[in-house]
């Protein structure tokens, strides 16, 4: 009887790990799948607009060249790291100010989920949709393409 009470509490906790474990898991994939879109992004770095929750960003990009001339699938739940509107791009990404420059090169590849920044130094960043909701709420107060 003694062990039972530190076994089935055991087990139950094994539970909620797997549990939480396989949703995060299919979250993972999910978010995989919607970035594997084929949208390559060149350009410059134009602006920088930096949060105060863990260096989350807005980079404004000018110069895209890029395989779309638009791209905006940004929904309530799932926000894209990029945004797309003729020669204009932004990125939503975390990076803190002290790595990049205003005139810095991006390379962006969905693909990928790799943001490459070329400047005074070189960065690869792994890039996400954006599901914290104060990030969101930041990327929309500070983007350059209001709806």
């Amino acid at each position: 009887m003694k062990y039972l009470k530190i076994i089935i509490p055991l087990i139950f906790f094994l539970l909620i790990c797997f549990a939480a474990n396989h949703s995060a898991e299919r979250d993972k994939i999910h978010q995989d799948k919607l970035l594997h879109n084929n949208v390559k992004i060149h350009g410059i770095i134009s602006s920088i607009k930096i949060s105060g929750n863990h260096c989350f960003a807005v980079l404004g990009i000018k110069n895209v060249k890029s395989n779309f001339t638009i791209f905006n699938s940004n929904t309530q739940k799932e926000f894209f790291p990029y945004l797309i509107k003729n020669d204009k791009a932004e990125i939503y990404t975390h990076i803190c100010e002290n790595e990049i420059m205003i005139g810095d090169s991006i390379y962006f590849d969905s693909n990928n989920l790799m943001l490459k920044v070329f400047g005074k130094n070189q960065y690869e960043l792994n890039v996400n949709l954006i599901s914290e909701p104060t990030d969101i709420f930041f990327a929309k107060k500070n983007t350059q393409f209001p709806n």
